[in-house]
């Protein structure tokens, strides 16, 4: 399996309550078997007591829109990713499946957060075009949050 990694940094607003942050759109052959999230504050200046809930989620469309992202090969010089990342600003975002949140947290902007996967019991997203794995704010709350997330996965 080949491993890749993302970032993209976007600010969360409070009205910006289920917005997509990072999508990972997988294929009917390749699926993204996510291992790894960091989450931390994209600010320069010193972040405020502001807080985000977020959650990975079975997304069954691609969505519209967003900033396709370099899907970055974590052994250099490998094979392209299957899988594309773009991230938030959608205009269209991805639909959620029915299986509801893979992984829920909550996240202060002052303390950045890692994730890891135990090994063999990564988050896999579903086999079927356009699927994929998609980074959500749940809620945010206080002013805005600035956020920087770092996704890596294996396909």
């Amino acid at each position: 399996m080949a491993g890749f990694r993302t970032t993209h940094s976007q600010t969360l607003s409070v009205a910006a309550n289920e917005a997509v942050i990072v999508n990972l759109g997988g294929s009917a052959s390749v699926r993204a078997h996510l291992h790894e999230i960091n989450l931390s504050s994209a600010s320069a200046a010193t972040p405020g007591a502001d807080a985000a809930e977020v959650a990975v989620r079975a997304s069954t469309s691609a969505g519209t829109g967003g900033t396709d992202l370099a899907e970055n090969n974590t052994n250099p010089p490998g094979a392209a990713a299957v899988v594309a990342a773009t991230g938030g600003n959608h205009t269209g975002d991805p639909a959620n499946a029915a299986s509801g949140n893979m992984l829920r947290v909550g996240v202060r902007h002052e303390i950045p957060w890692r994730w890891l996967a135990y090994p063999g019991r990564e988050i896999i997203s579903i086999p079927a075009a356009a699927n994929g794995l998609a980074l959500v704010t749940v809620s945010v709350a206080g002013t805005a949050f600035a956020a920087l997330a770092s996704l890596a996965w294996l396909e």
